[in-house]
């Protein structure tokens, strides 16, 4: 699983969310462009490397643009973009027939990778975390929605529990139990002993 990237906790000003509340598609624009980054990357690590990636990126930054105007700055923008794209990657896995796949060509690596060309390192990593999300699969997804926040996304206890609308310590819980469910799962794929082990720290 890729390290949690750096989140962008950038704030935007007051006058940029009025414009947005009403409407205005060039404040729109220009708040959207600066957080989808970070909503890409949490919408990866929320569903795994799919082939639907940019179309539920654009499903959650639709939403966000007809939704804005309830938007009343309790939080972050990102953090309320966040809680969006929370509840469009639950849609996507309640799909039905959806099936994960992990193509190649979605190796972590800072271009797309050519399935012809990949080293056996590229295709082990790419494997390792099929296994990692297949696993998560099975642990439900209010536990595997708070691990994932957290442990890849790298999101805090605080965060995680303004945008899963629930209160600090259910976090705690659900992401060790998480942690405990992947490490019981571990012990029978020994392939993913010591990549889990690395999780079995307490949430901070």
């Amino acid at each position: 699983m890729p390290a949690p990237a750096p989140v962008n906790r950038e704030q935007v000003d007051a006058q940029t969310i009025e414009a947005c509340r009403r409407g205005d598609r060039a404040a729109l624009e220009r708040v959207l462009r600066l957080h989808a980054p970070a909503v890409e990357r949490t919408l990866s690590r929320l569903c795994g490397p799919a082939a639907e990636l940019p179309d539920l990126l654009q499903e959650t930054l639709t939403i966000a643009c007809r939704s804005f105007k309830n938007f009343r700055g309790g939080s972050l923008v990102q953090t309320w973009l966040i809680g969006i794209a929370v509840q469009v990657s639950r849609a996507h896995f309640r799909k039905p027939h959806r099936r994960r796949q992990v193509p190649l060509y979605a190796v972590n690596a800072p271009e797309p990778v050519d399935p012809k060309s990949a080293t056996d390192a590229q295709i082990d990593g790419r494997l390792l975390l099929h296994r990692v999300y297949t696993h998560l699969d099975a642990l439900g997804e209010k536990k595997r929605q708070a691990f994932l926040l957290h442990v890849a996304d790298g999101r805090s206890i605080g965060e995680i529990s303004e945008i899963l609308g629930v209160n600090p310590l259910t976090v705690k819980s659900r992401i060790q139990f998480a942690r405990r469910g992947l490490l019981q799962r571990a012990r029978r794929d020994p392939a993913l002993r010591e990549f889990l082990e690395r999780l079995a720290e307490e949430p901070q």
